[in-house]
């Protein structure tokens, strides 16, 4: 797909999002062995409660249009209200997703600094879900973005694990504390068993907690278990909610 076939592709998301509305759902993250509630993921809803666009069709790419750091500072400035006039709601840990590209914006870079502090004050933690999105090229430059993030009240994850170009190995610089499985990883962790073996080891030397996303079903859940993972989320345990709106 060239740039400008790109652009009208894209068109359909943004006009969505600036005149037809969005909303914020959330899922909760659970401990697998006691199903306690350690957090909750924001998801981005365009659209309506009866038309909302499928996310598939737009992400992850859309993130790398322009475009789409206005509709960050939106988001996160809806969350950054919200916070400061009813903290209550929120979860213990808030997970949102944040592309590569956007923490190259020092604008964003900003905004999720001032979010971690407030959750701090609040005794609450924000977590910053990078989306494994990224090329090796990408990685040396996002490093020194997000030692900044480090440094501040913020928590770092990766989101998605599996799907990109980054050995795992590659992570352990980056001060993380959690791993996300993509769904494609969980959901075959059986034809896998060596590949998660060494994630799970390397997550325990370094004191990362794994969570295993995509959890559909009582037969997945066990799996999970079996491996010795000791977070998940899913639709067998959550469906995501209505959490914010406009």
């Amino acid at each position: 797909m060239n740039i400008s076939n790109s652009q009208e592709h894209y068109n359909e998301f943004f006009e969505t999002f600036f005149n037809y509305g969005w909303s914020i759902h959330s899922q909760k993250i659970y401990e697998l062995d006691n199903k306690q509630v350690i957090g909750s993921e924001f998801l981005l809803r365009v659209g309506d409660e009866d038309n909302y666009l499928d996310n598939s069709v737009f992400f992850p790419k859309i993130c790398e249009d322009s475009r789409y750091l206005s509709v960050s500072k939106e988001v996160l400035n809806l969350v950054k209200i919200r916070f400061i006039h009813n903290p209550e709601i929120f979860f213990e840990k808030t997970f949102i997703n944040i592309s590569p590209n956007e923490i190259r914006s020092e604008a964003i870079l900003l905004l999720l600094q001032e979010l971690g502090e407030l959750f701090e004050e609040s005794n609450k933690t924000l977590v910053i879900e990078l989306s494994e999105i990224f090329t090796r090229e990408d990685f040396v430059e996002l490093k020194t973005s997000l030692d900044k993030l480090n440094s501040s009240f913020v928590e770092l994850a990766i989101d998605d694990y599996g799907r990109g170009l980054i050995d795992h190995k590659s992570y352990k610089s980056l001060n993380l504390s959690y791993l996300k499985l993509d769904k494609s990883v969980s959901n075959r962790m059986q034809s896998n068993e060596g590949l998660i073996n060494v994630i799970i080891k390397f997550c325990k030397q370094y004191e990362i907690l794994c969570i295993a996303e995509g959890i559909e079903s009582p037969e997945s859940e066990n799996t999970v278990l079996n491996q010795g993972i000791p977070l998940g989320q899913g639709f067998y345990f959550h469906k995501p909610e209505l959490f914010i709106k406009p």
